[in-house]
């Protein structure tokens, strides 16, 4: 493709055909083309990462206290009965 950034203005040339009408067609064809290639490009894949051991380790330690802090509770409940 012919294209040319020119003053912040994208520039397609297209000469296929004889008729200016044709050509015309080709170019907004080539321009949405352009258009779709580049927002489909644009889409980043999320890269996977691991856990650190360090949040892994933080998060367990929260779900022990608040299993801890529930069974304290039910205790008080059993006890009640």
């Amino acid at each position: 493709m012919n294209n040319k950034i020119v003053n912040g203005c994208i520039c397609i040339k297209a000469k296929k055909t004889r008729s200016q009408l044709k050509n015309r067609k080709v170019a907004i064809q080539k321009l949405s083309l352009l258009i779709k290639s580049v927002i489909m490009s644009e889409e980043k894949v999320r890269k996977v990462t691991k856990s650190t051991q360090s949040s892994q380790k933080r998060r367990v330690e929260l779900k022990k206290k608040r299993g801890k802090r529930k069974e304290n509770r039910q205790s008080i409940l059993e006890e009640d009965i």
